[in-house]
């Protein structure tokens, strides 16, 4: 049995690229972290907050008494008076909870309330930030319902998609920062924080899949515990590893670099165990690691057979299927990818 590794001939990959915004949000970087997004967005509540909520008060519909209590309640959310705004709303709420726009202003002012308190990193249901959050999110949703029920969507409703779409950012932007501060054991709250924002999500695009965002956080979190591993040598770490590629791979079956790279985990951390071994090592320990390293080796036979089924002619994935199967001696497996990947290369090499 050979003892090199497969380090840079079969690398694990890297944290997945990110993605243009469009599609799933990239992982890379947080969106509030991004410069123009940033001003982008600050722009764009600026403009809804000066022009969309105008827009909700020159509706009909409301009573003179509600359209006035409005106006006012935008004049004071402007001036940073938000509590004494949201107050001459709640009576109106409670007595008539099918006026949309007063749930519409609302939802803006417990917006701007959340943007003007400071950022925490924290899921506390009770945390002032967070409970402003909700309640935006809440009462913007309900605009959206009750304004869906009427014939023609009113002018605003772009801007309530816009702002909750902001908000859910903010749960994609908190996530993504604990990703990269991630411990073992933050799992959950790492997930809180996608489940929310998919529950927004889902709201500003009914359409929405959720699964290849949350497949790439499942490898994100593969990636930090391999980070962890590394530093700890710890196994449960290196299980958290396998665990994560496994909850990604259920999401997205058919994505081929999860299958890959948790295979080349799997065998490099059975070529780790080969390194273990020196002139110090009984003959009961060398028996010991040779079955741990094999029992490794085996383990990433079936990802890596499943990256091949996906990609036959990928020659990265036929050096694995080429070199696992020299290592378990498994002459005419070896020889069959070792063509292939002669093969493989010829035909790339003739294009």
């Amino acid at each position: 049995m050979g003892s090199g590794s497969m380090k840079g001939q079969w690398p694990w990959l890297a944290w997945a690229a990110p993605r243009a915004f469009g599609a799933p949000r990239a992982f890379g970087a947080p969106r509030a972290f991004e410069a123009s997004r940033v001003a982008i967005r600050v722009a764009a509540c600026g403009i809804l907050w000066a022009l969309g909520i105008a827009w909700a008060t020159a509706q009909g519909g409301t009573s003179d008494e509600m359209t006035r209590d409005i106006e006012w309640a935008v004049m004071q959310g402007k001036a940073g008076r938000f509590e004494e705004a949201l107050a001459v709303l709640r009576p109106h709420l409670s007595e008539r909870p099918e006026a949309a726009k007063a749930w519409y202003v609302s939802g803006f002012l417990y917006k701007e309330r959340f943007k003007d308190r400071p950022a925490t990193s924290t899921m506390d249901n009770g945390d002032d930030r967070n409970v402003d959050r909700h309640l935006a999110i809440q009462a913007l949703e309900t605009s959206l319902d009750l304004s869906r029920q009427g014939m023609s969507p009113p002018t605003w409703s772009e801007s309530a998609v816009k702002a909750l779409d902001y908000l859910g950012g903010t749960y994609h932007d908190e996530m993504v920062l604990a990703v990269r501060s991630f411990q073992p054991g933050m799992e959950s709250s790492i997930q809180s924080w996608f489940d929310r924002y998919a529950e927004v999500m889902s709201v500003v695009d009914p359409s929405w899949d959720p699964r290849p965002e949350q497949t790439e956080l499942h490898k994100n979190l593969a990636r930090a515990y391999r980070l962890h591993f590394e530093a700890s040598g710890r196994a449960s770490d290196f299980e958290g590893l396998v665990r994560q590629y496994g909850l990604a791979l259920e999401l997205s079956p058919q994505d081929m670099t999860a299958w890959y790279n948790l295979a080349v985990n799997l065998y490099n951390r059975g070529v780790a165990v080969i390194k273990t071994i020196d002139h110090t090592t009984t003959l009961w320990e060398l028996n010991e690691k040779q079955e741990v390293c094999l029992a490794y080796f085996k383990r990433s036979l079936e990802p890596l057979q499943q990256a091949y089924a996906l990609a036959p002619q990928r020659p990265e994935t036929l050096k694995g299927l080429m070199t696992v199967h020299h290592r378990l001696d498994h002459t005419t497996e070896y020889e069959r990818y070792r063509e292939e990947l002669q093969r493989a290369l010829n035909n790339k090499g003739g294009r």
